[in-house]
């Protein structure tokens, strides 16, 4: 086990911590109940729970915007099954994620989906004037699934009773699933269905070379300024603009320009 554990971290430090914080959470949450019920102050844990829960409620979401991260690392302390499941597939679809992808984009996939989850799950809760609380990585989960998909769509994989089949089909699977539970439960199904449609349209991006670590920089850049650079790099961005014109440069290359004429 600790080998496993070990190699698992050494492979994608970013899929073990994904596990990890989910595993974790859900340890200690359980821990907190039990303990909370035996010391008769269980009022304090529901309080606490719901903290950081997504609250179907603007007001009280705007008392605690932390929730709209902590929610998808939160799961029912009283279904195992509910984490069990969740992270059978973060597992087995975050194997198959990195094999096509930087294992660091998997954290991405997972946020992203998980606040596609929370707009999708608010959307439709204030529209109806529900109240309640949303928690769990199934929209996060769902968005990493079908992002494999949309990467791998041809990926033959085994199913019990059924031997192998293509990717894409586990997919459309997983999305009919997500429409049966919309006749028990319309908010959970509208949450795990936009976590899904967040994931394939990510999944396409990551097809078409879109690089999420190019928000971060551009962030930093933008408040940091462009990063020092040689005038070999300065020669490269001249010499492109006498071949293809100045609307051949990236917002990079504009930035060291403007940057490398002001020094003059």
């Amino acid at each position: 086990m600790k080998r496993g554990s070990f190699s698992l971290f050494q492979r994608s430090p970013t899929l073990a911590w994904l596990l990890g914080l989910n595993v974790v959470s859900y340890a200690l949450m359980v821990l907190l109940a039990l303990t909370f019920r035996l010391s008769g102050q269980e009022a304090f844990f529901v309080w606490l729970y719901h903290k950081v829960s997504l609250p179907a409620n603007l007001h009280e979401l705007l008392r605690q915007p932390w929730s709209v991260l902590t929610h998808m690392f939160i799961h029912d302390v009283h279904s195992f099954w509910h984490i069990l499941f969740n992270m059978l597939w973060l597992y087995w679809m975050g194997q198959l994620f990195i094999t096509v992808q930087p294992q660091r984009r998997l954290a991405w996939v997972y946020v992203l989906a998980g606040l596609g989850g929370a707009v999708g799950y608010l959307s439709y809760a204030l529209t109806k004037g529900m109240g309640g609380y949303a928690l769990g990585a199934s929209a996060a989960v769902n968005g990493i699934i079908l992002a494999t998909v949309t990467l791998m769509p041809h990926y033959p994989v085994f199913l019990f009773f059924i031997g192998p089949i293509a990717l894409r089909w586990v997919g459309l699977i997983w999305i009919f699933l997500d429409f049966v539970t919309a006749l028990t439960n319309e908010a959970v199904a509208i949450a795990h269905l936009s976590g899904s449609v967040v994931g394939i349209f990510i999944g396409y991006a990551f097809r078409q070379g879109w690089s999420p670590e190019s928000i971060l920089k551009s962030i930093h850049e933008y408040f940091q300024g462009p990063e020092e650079v040689s005038q070999e790099e300065i020669d490269r961005i001249l010499e492109k603009i006498h071949a293809k014109g100045l609307k051949s440069l990236s917002r990079r290359e504009l930035r060291i320009l403007q940057k490398a004429t002001e020094k003059l």
